[in-house]
This record gives structure tokens, sequence and C-alpha cells, in this order.
């Protein structure tokens, strides 16, 4: 079997601030005989104090979008009272990361048995009649069908569900927010950041008590992070898809997460094991449909049912304990994007591309109402409420809404919110909507987008728990009600519209500053006293429509789940809506039109009478103005373009600034202001608030790429992406085939290079890279001595005691080691390259929860097994010589240590001391005996497999080979005499026969045990890379490459036992042996050269080809130097009459100049005497012949150049 490829990756680090701005050179600018990029400082500005101060205090973020968000709101830090919120979140740039909230939070009171009323949502959408009965008695229980598994776990879930309506509280909701606490713009603070991913994390979970952090990529993995481990610890991949994976879904109860991907499959995970198999994998009806790739999936919190979303339009619900489709939900026109279900699995919240909300009954399976308030697909919904009575949606706009109708008589009574607009800052580029919604008790609200920065909402409390003693008064800040004005509705009284005053005499969320869509002082001092609903303004609410109304317009017309669907927001563009209007109504066209036009215009202008037209979201004011607070992230690279001569590139990032990278030296050089930018633009395709158009990022480089752009012609040797929103190389097995002329790379005054010095591009990188690895290993296996005698060396044939001596400064093999002192670690693992951590990191205090064990309902229950006292009380202990247990080891063949992703050391193949009882392999120990007299098991005197004379066989077998030979032979009871008592014997000791195992070597190990050659600092000269740079290695996989070893450039020294696992062949033979794999034959250039007749007052030259020669070739990095010398040499040897050399040695460089005599004066270089044209252009000496094809011949004809005598001759020095 093949062996998949392997590819070398660097990330060089981020550009500081203080990293030189640059202009750009003006059109026309010349470039020939120029191979770098055309760099020009820009004047020097003061910079600002507090861009600097900003700087010096900067944290870990996100340099892309976030794609999605995680509460946790129970794990508590030392030294707090109480939990204070931890938010996590994951982003396109692979990063997880987590904040400290600092929100001070109480216990939730229990709740009361039986507030959960049946049939809740039937009621209030008039199915009231039809629902289901559930719960039945002992003699109507159904009979069994045989699956015993299913019984046992449908009773569990049964019983845990009754427990929990009965008042029980999960462990993750048992904390709330003190709200009288809370003080407005209270700061997140960065705690942790880890790069779990090498591509977008699409999605992210809190399981295992808030304890474990479950991630899906579109690196097609699904990892685990713990982010409270007392030691920083990697991520764990527990599941692979061959696709995107892009949702997950947890079973808080059972323990396993269910993952959904693009490959069309949902597998499920327990995360009790550490194997990598999943435990169950739902496949689609049609595995080959195209749209039937999982984009929304939701599980019950006792491991029921799962529902899955896709592009199908149908909702379908899985059981995970037989892994087949119990039913399926049709209703929706285009994709599900999110799903919800409720605690008692009776409910299903679906959000969809079609714009619109559905609430399903599991029970009956059936559509129960439709929300249609959006006008943009619906992409995140969250809710916290066990019956889903209040829910969060956003949608593609950056509309977030909440729907609260609990303890509502009817579904009209209900309030439906707008509480904020991530697009209303016309500053700042398209939002890209809401990815993902994050609300801690319905009081404050995260959102996530697609930009990079993190937004905290303080909105108001749910209708059933806000309080009523404060209002609004004519100026919008909260006054006692017996201040306010009093309500001049017959109705509940007015309540406010969140809590208590705070500092600065006004609240964020209902801000006076004039924005887009927000409300403004000066229509509050306009509204009349009915201008409140609850105690917000009307302005902020959209209507529900109640299915029992007569007059309701659409549900009324049918109860079918499709038809309902029809009439979604996104669907109902040609429906009337006066169809269910009264007649005094006029009605508009369609819904998607704002409610306020001419025809409503005609009613009573008042806020009420404009809620109760009002049934769309973009027809509301948003409740917050601006946000509470703003976890600020970086502008990441979104674009890259590797220039010509193969070592700068440029990347665009999400500010519009272009910069230009070095990366063989893994530095940034200087980068272009976005307005810069956007002026060299001409046209575009993003706008921004300034009114101003800005090229796309792709024509946003290319428009820099074709001012700045040298005349280089170097073949590819790498690939670089940003897909992290960092720039990234990538090399494979073909990176050796770019080479450069030194000069040309910032080498030119250098002593060690001359002119014709050229550097390979993919050796110096590489060798910069690995320079650790490459010490290690030279100080490991040291040349040979002078006497021929070879020292003590690491190879993969040498045993544990030979590293131990060479660290210990000593060599041979007489030092003796203790077992102990065998197992310590040679080197401390190097600190983690992945998990970044806050200076002030507060640990966390382990959770205390019930010591009943989670299993999962997809694997056999255990049955308890009744023994007798003492039996089964003995465990058979692990083997100690091996973590695996099952394979005896044979010192001598083994590594002496085995690396790990993280540069840890772990230590395998060492014999240890046995306990009690001794097996059949264990050896015995040897009695002291006097040092005249060699115990029989002593080694002292074997001479080893090449010596002259064989050793006597022992009377007694010993070494493996003995033991396997006598196997099975009558063997004599063990005396109980102890071995020290015995007489020792004066015969003479008995050398123990020794058979010698031939193993086959590995690759690894024929180049190990050889002399090393690695390559010298002329292949790769400095300056090295950054010490933080990253370094991967990756194989090849699906959907992507899957990352095998992490580390920094700094400690590739410490992961030297890791890097020889996961190093392909080929980059240790060049790291090693300097031997690169066998190179692409060299690309020829044909060329003509003729004498330049042009000039009637210059001297003409003679033809230096004959009728049999008619052109040349060379190799394409010739240079027009080697070109001048050659004719320099052609004139010399006919005016001197003598044999003109070959064309290729001339060409070559190979022959040598025409004698001269000690009388001549001395002979000028060719470039003082000739020069070289093409298309009437003169050439500069140091371009090569492919570069003048490509730029300036620029024909696909032959290359036709010319050569004449300079007409001025430098002065000779």
């Amino acid at each position: 079997m093949a062996q998949a490829r392997k590819r070398i990756s660097y990330i060089i680090p981020s550009a500081a601030d203080d990293v030189p701005k640059l202009q750009l050179p003006p059109h026309g600018s010349t470039k020939l005989g120029v191979t770098g990029p055309l760099l020009t400082l820009a004047n020097a500005s003061p910079r600002n104090n507090q861009v600097e101060a900003a700087a010096s205090t900067k944290q870990p973020r996100h340099r892309l979008g976030v794609a999605s968000l995680a509460l946790d709101s129970s794990t508590q830090l030392i030294g707090r009272n109480a939990p204070e919120g931890i938010l996590y979140s994951g982003g396109r740039d692979g990063l997880v990361m987590s904040w400290d909230l600092g929100i001070t939070m109480n216990r939730v009171k229990p709740r009361q048995a039986g507030s959960n009323k049946k049939g809740r949502w039937e009621n209030l959408t008039g199915w009231g009649d039809d629902v289901i009965d559930e719960e039945t008695d002992d003699d109507e229980r159904p009979i069994s069908d045989g699956d015993v598994l299913g019984e046992v776990t449908t009773n569990v879930k049964k019983r845990r569900r009754a427990a929990t309506l009965l008042g029980d509280i999960p462990f993750e909701r048992q904390w709330e927010t003190d709200i009288s606490q809370f003080q407005p713009g209270t700061p997140s603070l960065f705690r942790l950041g880890a790069q779990v991913h090498t591509d977008w994390v699409n999605d992210i979970l809190l399981c295992n008590y808030n304890q474990t952090v479950a991630s899906a990529s579109s690196d097609g993995t699904i990892k685990i992070w713990s982010p409270h481990a007392t030691i920083p610890v990697d991520p764990t991949t527990i599941g692979t898809h061959s696709d995107y994976v892009r949702c997950l879904a947890s079973c808080r109860e059972q323990n396993w997460i269910a993952s959904g991907s693009f490959d069309r499959t949902i597998k499920l995970w327990d995360l009790n094991t550490t194997t990598k198999k999943p435990l169950v994998t739902l496949n689609p009806p049609d595995a080959t449909a195209p749209k039937s790739s999982v984009y929304a999936l939701a599980a019950d919190p006792f491991g029921q049912v799962i529902a899955s979303g896709s592009p199908e339009r149908v909702i379908r619900l899985w059981d995970p304990r037989t892994g087949r489709r119990t039913g399926k939900l049709v209703g929706h026109t285009d994709n599900i994007r999110a799903i919800l279900i409720s605690e008692d699995s009776k409910y299903l919240l679906t959000g969809s591309a079609d714009a619109s909300i559905k609430l399903w009954s599991l029970a009956s399976q059936r559509c129960l109402h439709t929300f249609t308030h959006h006008t943009e697909s619906v992409w995140s919904l969250s809710s916290s409420h066990p019956s889903l009575e209040v829910f969060y949606s956003g949608d593609r706009s950056g509309l977030v809404c909440r729907v609260d109708v609990e303890d509502c008589p009817d579904l009209s009574e209900g309030e439906c919110l707008v509480l904020c607009n991530e697009a209303a800052d016309a500053q700042k580029a398209s939002a890209e909507g809401i990815n993902k919604i994050a609300v801690m008790d319905d009081n404050l609200l995260w959102t996530a987008s697609g930009t990079s920065t993190i937004r905290r909402w303080n909105i108001p409390q749910r209708r059933a728990t806000r309080p009523s003693h404060y209002v609004l008064d004519a100026d919008g800040d909260q006054v006692p009600r017996s201040m306010g004005r009093q309500n001049p509705f017959n109705e509940v009284p007015s309540e406010s519209s969140t809590r208590p005053p705070t500092s600065h005499g006004h609240s964020k969320r209902l801000s006076m500053a004039p924005s887009v869509q927000s409300i403004t002082s000066e229509q509050w001092r306009e509204r009349e006293p009915d201008a409140r609903r609850n105690g917000l303004p009307y302005d902020c609410h959209i209507r529900l429509i109640s299915p029992n109304d007569p007059f309701t317009p659409f549900v009324s017309l049918s109860r079918d789940a499709e038809v309902a669907t029809l009439y979604s927001a996104a669907s109902v563009m040609s429906v009337p809506r006066q169809l269910g209007r009264a007649p005094s109504q006029t009605g508009v066209s369609s819904p998607i039109q704002s409610s306020r036009t001419e025809e409503t215009i005609m009613m009573a202008n008042t806020a009420r009478a404009e809620y109760e037209e009002r049934e769309l979201a973009v027809d509301a004011l948003p409740v917050c103005s601006e946000p509470d607070f703003i976890i600020e992230g970086d502008p990441g690279l979104v674009r890259s373009i590797i220039l010509n001569d193969r070592v700068h590139t440029l990347t665009v990032d999400t500010s519009g600034e272009v910069a230009v990278w070095d990366i063989v030296r893994g530095i940034c050089l200087g980068r272009y202001l976005s307005e810069d930018v956007a002026a060299a633009s001409r046209t575009g395709s993003i706008r921004y608030g300034n009114g101003e158009k800005e090229k796309s990022p792709r024509e946003a480089l290319e428009a820099v790429r074709e001012r700045i752009e040298g005349e280089a012609v170097v073949s590819a040797w790498c690939m670089a992406d940003t897909k992290a929103g960092v720039l990234t190389i990538h090399l494979m097995e073909k990176c050796f085939d770019a080479e450069v002329y030194a000069d040309d790379v910032g080498f030119a005054n250098d002593r060690h290079f001359n002119e014709e010095s050229k550097l390979n591009l993919g050796k110096w990188a590489l060798r910069n890279l690995f320079i650790g690895f490459i010490r290690e290993q030279a100080r490991r296996n040291p040349p040979p001595a002078k006497d021929g005698h070879i020292g003590p060396s690491l190879s993969r044939t040498s045993s544990r005691e030979d590293a131990l001596n060479l660290q210990s400064g000593k060599s041979g093999r007489s030092v003796s080691r203790s077992p102990e002192y065998q197992r310590r670690p040679v080197r401390h693992p190097p600190p983690n390259s992945t998990v970044i951590s806050s200076p002030n990191l507060i640990p966390a205090v382990a959770p205390i929860v019930s010591s009943s064990v989670r299993s999962s309902p997809l694997l056999t229950p255990m049955i308890s097994l009744h023994t007798q006292k003492g039996i089964l009380a003995h465990t058979l202990p692990p083997i100690p010589q091996s973590p695996m247990s099952d394979v005896t080891p044979t010192p001598g063949h083994t590594r002496a240590r085995s690396g790990t992703v993280d540069g840890s050391v772990t230590l395998s193949g060492m014999m240890t001391p046995t306990t009690g009882r001794e097996d059949y392999f264990t050896q015995r120990a040897r009695p002291p005996g006097p040092a005249s007299s060699p115990a029989p098991d002593d080694f002292s005197g074997w001479k080893g497999p090449d010596g002259k004379g064989e050793p006597p066989t022992p009377s007694t077998p010993s070494g493996l080979m003995g033991r396997l030979r006598n196997f099975g032979r009558t063997k004599r009871p063990v005396s109980d005499t102890p071995l020290a008592l015995t007489t020792p014997t004066t015969e003479t000791p008995t050398i123990p026969e020794v058979f010698v195992i031939e193993v086959a070597k590995t690759p690894l190990q024929e180049l190990l045990s050889g002399n090393l050659s690695p390559p010298s600092s002329m292949e790769g000269p400095p300056p090295l890379f950054p010490q933080n740079t990253t370094i991967l290695i990756s194989e090849e996989g699906s959907p992507s490459y899957t990352t095998i070893y992490r580390g920094l450039v700094s400690h590739t020294h410490h992961d030297t036992d890791a890097l020889e696992t996961a190093m392909p062949m080929w980059l240790v033979e060049y790291l090693l042996l300097n031997q690169i794999p066998p190179p692409a034959a060299p690309i020829k250039v044909s060329f003509v050269l003729v004498p330049w007749n042009k000039d009637p007052d210059a001297e003409p030259l003679p033809e230096l080809l004959n009728t049999t020669q008619s052109k040349l070739t060379a190799s394409r990095n010739l240079r027009i130097r080697k070109i001048l010398n050659h004719v320099q040499d052609k004139l010399d040897r006919m005016s001197s009459g003598s044999r003109a050399p070959s064309v290729r040695s001339s060409v070559d460089g190979n022959s040598p100049h025409t004698p001269h005599s000690p009388n001549s004066p001395p002979r000028p270089r060719s470039e003082d005497a000739y020069e070289i044209l093409c298309n009437d252009t003169l050439l500069p000496y140091g371009m090569s012949l492919a570069a003048v094809r490509q730029y300036v011949w620029k024909s696909s004809a032959e290359l036709v150049m010319c050569y004449r005598r300079r007409k001025t001759l430098k002065t000779l020095t």
C-alpha cells in the first residue's frame, strides 16, 4: 500500500504594528532588469501614542469571522464564590478562544413541579383538540418487540424526563445572572486560545459538564479540548468525515455528540472512549443526492431523537439507537439552517433560508405554526426555555429578534421584539449575517457574524419577569412608576423596558444617540402616552398573528404543513395581503414591502396603529441601538499571491491593507494602506461608508501587483494560502526546482557569494526551518574519530543506555542505570505551541456532580455481576515494558525514545524489575557473588557474535531464543531455597549462548546508522526564520491534509523524535544527507545572436556563426553577462586567427580566455566592451534569457538578440 503524501508547511508570524508603510510607485516606472518588487518607503508620520499603548497591551484575537459561540455559566474559578461566566468562540481562522465575562451570578431557584403545562403550544396555535396523551397506564403498555436495549434506554429516558419535570435542574443551568449587580460596559477578558483546526471552525459546543469543548471544522475533523486542564494539552481528534463538518449536537445525559457533514452522513461519537470510530453512522436514503449535505443538527438531552436539516428542504428524524429514520417533516421551501429541540422532546423549532421559522410537534409530526417576521434567510436560533416558548432568531441581514409567548393565553398576546441590528453601522463592511447567538438568562446576548468581532447586547428581560415598577419618562430615562405617566389603556399595567437604572444615568439598550434605525429622543418626545407595549416602545414590536383570530390572513386557510409554508415571508410575493383582512383595512400587494405605505398612512397615525400593521422585522426599530461591549478582532488575511520572483508574496486583509512578505526569511517587509489601495482601484465591488468603491480582494492584489512586480522568471517551488487568516506556505517534494542568483535575493555584496552563485529556494527555507533538528542529529551522531573508532551514537540500533550515557557526557557501555532513572525523560517537553493562555489566568474548580455515570444508550447496558467476596479482586497488572502490553520488547531493536506531536518524550522498550510472581519470560534476579567468581549470567566475558570462539551452552537456557527453543519441555519445579544461599561453584564460569535476531531496518534506521552530511550554511544562509514560526507536517487525506506534527522553529531540537516519525523520507534525506530527489530536466532556450549593423557610424562586427550553426541553445537562467563573454571570446579568437571555441563551451563559461602577450594591454571586461540588444532595447547584464524572452521579446518566434561594441569604454583601473 502506497504511503500517503506528506506536506511541509510553515506559518509566518503576523506582522508587527511597526511594519514600515509603503507607497505605490507611479505608473510606468521602469522595471527592466529588476527581479524583485519595487518597494518605496512612505514619508514617516508620527505614530499615535494611543495606538502604541493599545499595541503594548494587545491580546490574542480572532482574525476572521466568528462562526460559533458557546456559553458556560456553571464553571467556577478558584477564589470566587460563584461562576462569573465564560464565553467560547470559534472562528474561520481555526481558533477556539475563551473569554472571562466577569458577570455576577446566583443559584437558580428550583422550579415548581407541574409548571410545564401539557399541550402549551397546541393551545396557542389552535391545535389543542389534537394533543396526544403520551402517558400510558401499565395495562396499556405496548407489547415488547424484543428490543431489550430500546426498552432499557426508553425507561431510563422516561425516568430522567420525569425527574426533570419534577424540578431537577441540570448542572449546566444551576446558575443565573444577578442583574442587579451587573454594570454596563463590563469588559470581557481573554482567557485561553487554541489553534485547534487548520481550516474554518463551523460549530462548537460544550459537553461533559462544560469541561470539554467540541469543535467541527472544514478540515474534516471533530476535536475535543479540555480548557481547564492543569497543564495545557493539545486538542484531540475524536473523529473525521470525508468532507466539511458543518454542525454538532450533544446528548447531555448520555455524554455523546453527533456531527453532521457535507459528506451526507451523521456520526455519533462517545466521549468516554478514545477510539476514533463512530458509535453509529446515519446515512440518508440516497447517499449520492447532491442536496443531502447536513447543515443543521439537534439532539434531545436524553438521546432519544436526532433531527437534521439539509438543502433537501425536509427535516429528518433519527433514532440514534438503531440508526434508522423515524420520520420526515415536510414544509420548508429552502435549506434548513438551524434546529432546536425542546427539553421534553415534544417540539422542534427550525429556521430556514426561506425566511420562515416553523414550530413542529414531534408527537403528531406536523407543523403547529410558522413565524414569518423575517425577510432574509434565518441562520441561527437559540433558546434556553424548556418548551421553546422564548426563542431568539438571527437572519442574514443582521437582525436579531425574540419571540416570547410564555404564559400567554393566546399567540397574539405574545411579544416579538427586534433586539438589535448587526448591520446598522454603515461605516463598516457587511456583517454577513448572524452566524450564532448566545444568550445568558434572557438578559445578555452575544452575536457572532462574518466579522472578527463579538458583540454583547444588554437586552430587556423576557416579558414574564420584566420589573413593573419602572417606566420610561419623556426623555427615555427610567423612573419609578409613581413619577411616570399613567397607563391610558385598561390593560395590564405597563412595565419598564428592562431593569432598575444603572450608572451614568441611562441605558445603552435605549440609547438616545441618533443612528440608523434607532429610537431618537426627538421621536420619544413626539410619542403619545400609548407608544409603549409591555413597557417597551411599539416601534420595537412586531405583531404576532393568532391562528384563533377570525381575521387571520393565511394560517386559517389550511392546516396542512406544506400549505402553511407557502405563506412564509420569502415565498408570498404574489399573494395579496387583503385576502384575510377586514373590509375596512386596505392591504398592500406584498408582505415584503414596508407596512408604512401610503395606504397605511390613511389610518390613524399612532404607534399602536402602526404596530397593528407591522408584521416584518425590517419595519421595526431595534431596542438596542449599540452594543454594550465589543470583543474586538484583528484584521485577517483573506487572499494572497506569490510574485514572479518566488521570494515575495502579497496579501490583503479584511481592512483592505496589502502587505509584502519575504517568504524565505519569514518576515513582513511593509504594507500599503487601504486608502492607497483604494486610490489605485478603478472599479470596485465593495462599498464602504465614505461612498467610495474599493476592489475585491483579488482585484486589489492585482492592482498592487501590476505596480510593483519586477521582471523575474523563477520556477514555482511552494504554494501559499490564507485560510486561517495568516500566511501559510506549503512545500511538497518538488520544492527543490527553483534556483535564483544570490545577488538577486540580497547577497550582492556578501563575500561568501559571487555574481554566479545560486541558491535553491527550497533548500534555503527547509534548512533554516529545521536547523535545530539538524544540530540535534549531528550531536547524537558525531562523525568517526581519526583512529576510526565510532563514538557513541543514538542510532536506531543503539540501546537506551547509550542515550543516557550520551546525555551524561560519558561513553562506552559500562554505566549501569536503575529502571527508575531510565524512565525519566531525557528532555523536558517544550512549551505548548497550540494553546495560548492569559498571564492573568485564574484556574477553574473541578465541578462537583453526582456520582451516577452517564452511559451511552448506544452501548449494551451493563448488568452487574454478583460475585463472592474476593473473586475478581486482583486484576492483572499491565506489563511495564510497553504501554501496548501485548508485545515483549527486544533490547537493541526498539526505539530509544518515542516522540509525540507536542514534543514530549515517552519511554518504551525498557526492562523493569518484576513484582510478585514471575512469568515465563521474566528474568530472574542474580545473586551477588565474589568478584573473582562471576555469576553464570554475567556477560563480561562475552566477545559478541564476531568473537573467535563460540561460548559454551549454559546448563539453564537464557535469552529469548533459548527460552523459545525449550518452550513446552517439562520444567523442574523452582526450589524455594533463596538463590543467595547457594554455594558458588569453582568451575569455569559458563557463558550463555546468545542468538542475535536480525530485524530488517527501516529506511530511517539505515540512514541514521551511517555518516551524516547535512547541508552547510551556504545552502541556507542567515537570517533564520523567527523563532515563533509555526511548522506543520501534514498527511494527505480527505477532505484536506491531516496535521500529524505541529511545533515551533525554536523547538525542533526538542521534537527530534517526533519529527523523525512525522517527516517524509525526502525531507530527512535532504536535512541529514543533503540529498534531494532527482531534479527535472533543465529548460533550454534557443536564440539567434547576430551583429547590430543599424548604426552607419559604428564599426560593423562580423558574424559569429557559420552556415552549420544557425542558433545557440542555453539554460533559461543564463544571464546576458555570460553571452557577452561568449561574444568577446569569439571575436577575439576570430581576430587572432585561432580556432574558435565551441558554442556550448563558450556560453557555459568553460572556455579559457585568449592568451595575451606580456606587452599587450589588459583585456577589458566583456560588459565594458560590448552590449546586447533585443527589440532595440538595451539589455541589463544581470537579466536572464527567460526574462528577455518573456518581458522584452514577447513573442513565440525564435528569440533574436544583437551584439554591438559599446561606444564609450569605461576607464580601466
